[in-house]
């Protein structure tokens, strides 16, 4: 298994939140990764690496999602997230689907068409001008 990539499951949660286009989840996502970002910053170990931090704190979160052992802040923004959550979303489009998703990417086991990190940044770019 590899390790935990969670810029996979950040971007998957980016594009859900931002398509949803609510303030109240759109505040609480904004929390939820700069409590992750401090989180990372104060419980980085000597020598290790600021994105392995952010990835550790990334991966507690999502312990947190799944009720496993997490600190009460990791908890807290799980809750407020989910209390945030439009709830008239199909099935498929609910912030709970969303996260199991997001955690499956991040651990390598679900990949989805046009979900990788940097998937806005692939392929060509248009740029103006052409043949006269």
């Amino acid at each position: 298994m590899r390790r935990f990539d969670h810029m996979f499951m950040k971007a998957h949660l980016d594009r859900w939140v931002s398509r949803v286009d609510d303030p109240d989840l759109s505040r609480a996502w904004n929390l939820v990764g700069q409590c992750i970002k401090a989180h990372a910053r104060c419980d980085r170990e000597e020598g290790q690496s600021s994105r392995q931090a952010a990835r550790d704190a990334w991966e507690d979160w999502a312990r947190a999602i799944e009720g496993g052992l997490a600190t009460p802040t990791m908890r807290g923004m799980v809750q407020e997230l989910r209390m945030m959550a439009p709830r008239d979303r199909s099935a498929e489009d609910t912030l709970e689907h969303r996260l199991r998703e997001a955690i499956a990417m991040a651990r390598g086991e679900l990949s989805l068409p046009g979900s990788g990190p940097d998937e806005g940044s692939r392929g060509f770019r248009i740029i103006s001008g052409g043949y006269k």
